[in-house]
């Protein structure tokens, strides 16, 4: 681990998107952001907005045609983020999100009175179970309950979504197995 500031950050993120970078991914993720702007533009869209989608916007605030976005979010990631280390930020989110870490802890920091960490999900056990069994479920057309995950329907979606350097630790939290 890569010790910056008193706090120690694994050298593979510190490496990827430097400690402005971390401290922005932490942020946002310690305070609910991706949580919010998920639900505001699943609200707006009229269907579930998955979470790759949900931060390439966060990135890309000029895509934001409902306007959910705070000006936070729209100078935050500019100002702390390299714009060459975008796509690996972007990775580090998702993954974060999904598996309810800033890389040095877990979020379970009390938000307005909602735990964050290990993101409950009505589709699944936790938001990365019911992140993946929603998307899959599209795909065939079926309801997400009726998705059984397995190591190869995880690696779809990560292949899908740019995130096959989080597919081990994926499977790991879902418990799967080759």
């Amino acid at each position: 681990m890569g010790y910056i500031p008193d706090v120690p950050i694994p050298i593979k993120v510190v490496e990827a998107i430097g400690y402005d970078g971390w401290s922005a991914l932490s942020w946002a993720l310690c305070n609910g952001w991706v949580q919010d702007y998920k639900h505001l533009l699943s609200e707006k869209e009229g269907r579930d907005v998955g979470v790759p989608e949900t931060i390439d916007l966060m990135l890309h605030p000029e895509n934001d045609k409902h306007q959910v976005l705070s000006r936070g979010a729209m100078y935050m990631f500019p100002s702390r983020v390299k714009s060459e280390d975008y796509g690996r930020f972007r990775n580090l989110m998702i993954g974060g999100y999904l598996l309810g870490t800033d890389f040095v802890s877990t979020i379970d920091k009390p938000n307005h009175g909602i735990t964050q960490g290990v993101i409950h999900d009505e589709d699944g056990e936790n938001q990365l179970e019911g992140e993946i069994r929603r998307h899959l479920a599209g795909i065939v057309n079926v309801k997400p309950f009726q998705v059984i995950l397995t190591t190869s329907r995880v690696l779809i979606y990560c292949e899908k979504f740019g995130l096959e350097d989080a597919y081990e630790d994926f499977c790991r939290r879902l418990k799967l197995k080759d």
